[in-house]
């Protein structure tokens, strides 16, 4: 059983074989994929996916390069949507230096309201980061130590991972730690401790080497597991088993499909 702890199914990038998309998934042995909502349009849609879909459920959050839209009619609608069942978790919520779509104050500020709804809900945090990884590891020292989550395809180095840890959080790694450039990536994954180790797509962007230049897509994460299995000297199966085990406790799933 392999899981894909994130995607974006509910992008347009997937409106003309979103079907297939999921049957591709579920015949190469994925039976659960966490499926992102960053703003409050792709709320909607990715609670109906996850409603209409057993193998997908829902983490809805507002993306730091649109914090200019939070309101508090924005955070009663993110709200009343958290009690569905199939959400089970809020994010992605960060930091992101690098598009800079709105202000470091109006990130930092709505960064720490969504650790504090993460609290308040009980559910498990998606962390962005781009470019800021000294000032979301200070957020999470600071606001987010009751809290626990995932660093999303993690992009910084061993020092950002070892701190991330301590403060309790999963590391996840995506199709980028399969490029040619990314050895520090491959030296981070070896490193991160068996239980708290996670792999996405972060569909559609970063597919893994075989399939550079191309939409990325849930079923192609096999190829992300093999290159970390490798790099940790592991049995893929053993990997795997470890890693499904992970998600479904981090993200309190029961029942899924065979």
């Amino acid at each position: 059983m392999l899981v894909d702890s994130h995607a974006h199914i509910n992008s347009t990038a997937f409106d003309e074989d979103r079907e297939q998309v999921i049957v591709r998934a579920f015949e190469q042995g994925i039976r659960l994929i966490l499926d992102v909502g960053t703003n409050p349009e792709e709320w909607q849609k990715s609670i109906k996916l996850a409603s209409d879909q057993a193998v997908i459920f829902s983490a809805i959050g507002l993306h730091p390069n649109d914090a200019d839209l939070w309101n508090e009619e924005v955070q009663s609608k993110l709200e009343r949507l958290l009690s569905s069942d199939k959400v089970v978790a809020i994010g992605e919520t960060g930091l992101d230096y690098y598009r800079m779509g709105s202000s470091v104050k109006k990130q930092k500020e709505l960064f720490s309201t969504h650790l504090q709804l993460a609290k308040k809900f009980s559910k498990p945090v998606i962390i962005h980061c781009r470019d800021a990884w000294e000032d979301v590891l200070d957020v999470l020292a600071s606001e987010g130590k009751d809290a626990v989550g995932i660093l999303h395809s993690f992009s910084g180095n061993l020092d950002h991972a070892r701190l991330g840890l301590q403060l309790g959080y999963y590391i996840s790694f995506s199709g980028s730690v399969t490029y040619k450039s990314s050895s520090g990536l491959r030296e981070t994954a070896v490193y991160v401790p068996l239980d708290r180790l996670l792999v996405e797509t972060d569909s559609p962007y970063l597919p893994p080497q075989p399939y550079r230049g191309k939409r990325n897509e849930p079923s192609y994460i096999r190829k992300t597991l093999e290159v970390i299995a490798e790099c940790r000297n592991a049995q893929l199966e053993e990997l795997e088993a470890a890693i499904t085990s992970n998600a479904v406790k981090l993200l309190g799933i029961t029942g899924l499909p065979d």
